[in-house]
């Protein structure tokens, strides 16, 4: 399931127009690899390091993700939203 289609999903709990397909990837990917640091899945995504600590950052602020020190951890939210998949 795509990240636009998840979005019909996610419209009555909370807009997600913020969004972009990138950050469907990252969330799966610490969904998938647990807790992790934004380098190591900036490189297996292909994605440009300052970019992934952006929209990580965003991901962040809308609680889809938290950091503590360097590691970016899924929070219930992102689990939620990735479970929208199944």
């Amino acid at each position: 399931m795509s990240a636009n289609s998840k979005r019909s999903d996610w419209d009555s709990v909370e807009s997600l127009d913020w969004m972009l397909s990138v950050d469907d990837r990252l969330l799966t990917y610490f969904g998938k690899h647990g807790p992790g640091l934004c380098p190591e899945a900036a490189g297996m995504l292909g994605l440009h390091v300052s970019f992934a600590e952006k929209r990580c950052e965003t991901l962040c602020d809308h609680g889809f993700l938290r950091k503590c020190n360097t590691r970016y951890h899924l929070t219930d939210i992102g689990q939620q939203y990735l479970d929208t998949d199944e």
